[in-house]
């Protein structure tokens, strides 16, 4: 029904992809410090939780975040979690996301220092799942100028960056939709 998106109408919340602007405007955010972030990374998250509009945020522990798994809750986390209950966060990623503390890369582009994702999880009733991953050993003022300018970029999912300067930005794209209907599977 309308695969070219011709009529204008109220959009699902299914066929809005999680962007910065997602993180924004989220009233139950949980801001997470991952086990083993280095020191000078926690001035740059509060810097992006500022800028966000969210300093209001409660900053957590892994394992007080743990205990806030079951409420509805959506997450933002300084580096990867190394909890086991939290890492399962990152399994319902987008296609094409591969995330280490050492490397990334996002539909096929590598070699930043920096990266921030938001996506939306269904198993947790499209609950927002964020990501502010400096690669270890990224100078701290790379880091403090990346945490500045993600709020600028409130459309896109995805973001890239390398010593401070944007080197690559994406929207996820909608896989699927309440008003689709196959009529070969059902």
């Amino acid at each position: 029904m309308d695969p070219d998106v011709n009529v204008f109408r109220l959009l699902y919340p299914e066929e809005i992809p999680a962007v910065v602007n997602s993180v924004k405007g989220s009233q139950r955010l949980v801001a997470v410090v991952s086990d083993g972030s280095p020191p000078e990374t926690l001035k740059a998250f509060e810097l992006l939780l500022a800028g966000l509009g969210r300093a209001d945020a409660p900053i957590m522990s892994e394992k007080e975040a743990e205990m806030k798994m079951s409420e509805e809750r959506d997450f933002l986390f300084l580096g990867l979690p190394r909890s086991e209950k939290l890492k399962s966060f990152f399994s319902a990623s987008p296609e094409n996301v591969i995330l280490n503390s050492e490397k990334f890369s996002v539909r096929g582009f590598s070699g930043a220092d920096c990266l921030f994702l938001a996506f939306a999880d269904p198993g947790r009733g499209g609950g927002i799942t964020a990501l502010f991953l400096p690669v270890s050993g990224t100078d701290a003022g790379s880091v403090l100028t990346a945490a500045r300018k993600i709020t600028h970029y409130g459309k896109y999912s995805y973001l890239a960056f390398s010593r401070g300067l944007i080197q690559g930005k994406g929207v996820w794209e909608v896989l699927h939709s309440p008003l689709e209907f196959d009529f070969l599977r059902k």
